[in-house]
């Protein structure tokens, strides 16, 4: 289970005020969804999504619980600094999910959470993220932020992905992949 001191540790501010803070559940099968109720009977409020209407719904009755309709409105609900919790299997629900956090990109208010919550993937969805890199149908200000992703990401694949980007005819992915290939090369 999740350990006493850690759910402590969430609700107690530094002056030992209760402070309230909200996590972000992504996943609300069997794991996500028990996982997102233990929370929430442990006092802290839970932003939960699933792309399944019936997870979502078979949660949102729960007492401090609040279950969204999109990952977009999941970072909408959440005071920052964002905290979200991906619980998804591997396979076709991960790379959907990807998709759907990798256009949250775009968005100035959501970009640093949304790297870091990719960065956690990223050796699963490696290939994934490196087609939009390339792919120049993508939104311009995605595509030069997924070299942030992928820096963190010391597989052959990411690499081979940032040094074909170098040719790409936007100058602002250019520089950002070369820059992640240098954070590479360094570690």
């Amino acid at each position: 289970g999740v350990p006493r001191a850690t759910i402590a540790g969430l609700l107690l501010g530094t002056r030992g005020e209760r402070m309230e803070q909200q996590i972000g559940m992504v996943g609300l099968g069997g794991r996500g969804g028990n996982m997102a109720r233990r929370i929430a009977r442990a006092g802290l409020g839970v932003v939960a999504w699933d792309a399944a209407a019936g997870a979502r719904a078979g949660i949102g009755s729960e007492e401090r619980v609040l279950a969204v309709e999109s990952l977009a409105a999941l970072v909408a609900a959440l005071p920052r600094p964002r905290a979200v919790w991906l619980m998804l299997p591997a396979g076709a629900p991960t790379e959907g999910t990807v998709a759907q956090l990798r256009e949250l990109l775009a968005r100035d208010d959501v970009m640093a959470d949304v790297v870091r919550a990719l960065r956690r993937a990223a050796p699963r969805v490696t290939g994934q993220l490196v087609d939009a890199l390339l792919d120049t149908s993508v939104d311009p200000v995605v595509r030069r932020r997924i070299p942030r992703v992928l820096k963190a990401c010391p597989t052959l694949r990411a690499a081979e992905g940032l040094q074909a980007a170098l040719d790409d005819s936007a100058f602002d992915v250019r520089a950002a992949a070369g820059a992640a290939l240098a954070a590479l090369h360094e570690r």
